[in-house]
């Protein structure tokens, strides 16, 4: 298979970078150490760093790893932060999304402005078909979130932590699932 790797001007690429197929690599970026980059696009003014991209198309002006998963046909527009553990999986991210931590995203399309909490999960797989999730402009995603596809998230919307949501959700909605705690006492006497 060839290999095609093209830089633009004034981006630093560390040499412990793994690249194949066809990569371009647009100007301004910083590309940091030990990244693996298959058949992607990067834009401009990117800075990127131990993280593992293929087959996706990257904007400009985002920040991506440490330790990022990106992977089969996803598009990161512009602005956008991609941090520690996320994975990204035939998904779109719009505009000024933010994303630090532990969190999957697979098949799903988030738009411009929301925040996706630490280890939310879109569960995109129900044993025999992927199924999609949209998230509108301006949400909140809480942590430990699940998204159980197909489902729609409206615009300015507010899942509170540790929900599991089910149902689509309309603009401006806040949405809160959470069970009842429940304690057994002096179990290993029973």
């Amino acid at each position: 298979m060839k290999k095609k790797v093209i830089f633009g001007k004034n981006s630093f690429v560390d040499p412990s970078n793994v690249f194949e197929g066809n990569v371009i690599i647009g100007e301004d970026n910083y590309i940091g150490p030990n990244n693996i980059i298959k058949n992607t696009v990067i834009g401009n003014h990117n800075h990127i760093e131990f993280s593992y991209i293929e087959d996706s198309k990257i904007g400009n002006h985002n920040s991506i790893g440490p330790f990022s998963h990106i992977r089969n046909h996803s598009i990161i527009h512009d602005y956008t932060r991609i941090g520690n553990y996320v994975e990204i999986k035939n998904s779109e991210l719009f505009d000024k999304v933010k994303c630090a931590h532990l969190t999957y995203l697979g098949d799903c399309s988030v738009f411009e402005e929301t925040n996706i909490g630490c280890g939310v999960i879109t569960a995109n797989y129900n044993g025999k078909t992927k199924e999609k999730t949209i998230i509108g402009k301006n949400c909140f995603i809480g942590c430990n979130s699940v998204l159980i596809a197909p489902i729609t998230i409206g615009d300015n919307c507010f899942i509170a932590a540790n929900s599991v949501i089910n149902k689509s959700l309309d603009n401006d909605s806040f949405a809160i699932e959470r069970n009842n705690l429940t304690i057994k006492h002096n179990r290993e006497s029973k």
